[in-house]
């Protein structure tokens, strides 16, 4: 009897346990997406050996430090306008101050053609890049002052104070719409914006615009500061019907200039010495012996001092160190003779002649 109803009550159990399972296989099916399940193999085939990658000497690079946002304790909007040159200039001035003296500083000016010029500033030193190719540096240390130019085969610098201080900044000459005017101008400027005052500093966003119309020009002009930094200048100036574009962009950020060798350029500063190319023949009707020539540092050519030709004459200019080298010119028209320079170019091989004229007058 009492293995009957101990068959019983294990009977009893098994049906309980099947319900369970079958009640809780649906719960399994869900908690496997959760849960990833260990792959079963055969018991007769090798365990899968997952590859161990090698330990990297590369140190993980750390992530970027992000600057914490400044802080404004408060803020200022405020606006100045002008009607006169003076009044308009010294808002105008005041608008580009910090940011055309910064001492890094890379400016580019374009014109109605495109990029005019790459101007770089490092403190002392400057390097400008035109669109044709040409390049100027420019560098101070103590009292020593250097003006370099690079166009093509000419090379030459300038050694003085006066040709440091002509050439640098040349960005200011395209910028200064106040250069020139007449005292008849009609000026109406603004400038307006707002100062953020932080615990150390202020910071300035700002806009600036001027119509400048005298005679028949009118000029339109247009600036943008962000954080004290002038970032863009436009002046779209009016004669007539014709309009010409000038834009400049400020960016100052690091910047290094590296002046060039000078080994094989021309010293402008030194004293002039008398070239291997001279000058033979009839000048003013008397045989000139050897006239001696000078090389031009700008135009690459070789020129006499002022002389004055008559009808009749006839130069030739050779070279010291080789005697067939011989260019001759007769002076058989009108507009040859006069006060002139002979100017001698080894590179076309031809004679012309430089008039003691102004263009201008």
């Amino acid at each position: 009897m009492k293995k009957k109803a101990l068959l019983i009550s294990l009977i009893a159990l098994c049906l309980a346990a099947m319900l369970l399972f079958t009640s809780c296989a649906r719960c399994l099916e869900i908690l496997r997406k959760f849960i990833p399940c260990k792959s079963q193999q055969p018991a007769d085939e090798k365990p899968i050996e997952t590859p161990v990658e090698e330990p990297h000497d590369e140190t993980p690079a750390d992530p970027p430090v992000e600057e914490p946002p400044v802080e404004f304790l408060s803020e200022e909007k405020w606006s100045f306008s002008a009607n006169t040159i003076e009044e308009a200039k010294n808002i105008f001035d005041d608008f580009f101050y910090l940011t055309v003296y910064a001492s890094n500083l890379i400016v580019t000016v374009s014109n109605n053609d495109g990029l005019l010029l790459t101007e770089t500033v490092d403190g002392d030193k400057e390097h400008i890049q035109y669109a044709w190719g040409e390049e100027t540096f420019a560098g101070k240390d103590g009292e020593n002052y250097l003006y370099a130019v690079k166009d093509g085969n000419n090379r030459y610098y300038f050694t003085d104070e006066n040709s440091y201080y002509d050439h640098i900044l040349e960005f200011f000459f395209y910028l200064d719409v106040f250069a020139d005017l007449p005292e008849t101008a009609e000026i109406s400027l603004t400038s307006s914006g707002t100062s953020y005052f932080t615990e150390f500093n202020v910071l300035i966003d700002a806009t600036l615009s001027a119509a400048i119309q005298y005679d028949n020009v009118t000029m339109l002009v247009t600036a943008e500061k962000k954080s004290n930094q002038v970032k863009d200048f436009k002046n779209v100036t009016m004669v007539d019907s014709d309009i010409y574009m000038t834009q400049i962009t400020f960016e100052e950020t690091e910047t290094s200039v590296t002046l060039p060798d000078l080994t094989d350029w021309f010293d402008v500063s030194a004293p002039l010495v008398a070239s291997e190319w001279y000058v033979t023949g009839t000048i003013g009707g008397k045989d000139c012996g050897e006239l001696p020539t000078y090389f031009d540092y700008v135009s690459g050519e070789y020129k006499t001092d002022y002389v004055d030709l008559v009808l009749g004459d006839s130069v030739t200019v050779k070279n010291k160190n080789d005697a067939n080298a011989t260019y001759s010119q007769a002076i058989d028209e009108d507009y040859l003779t006069g006060h002139q320079k002979i100017v001698f170019d080894p590179e076309n091989e031809s004679i012309a002649f430089e008039c003691d004229v102004d263009p201008g007058e």
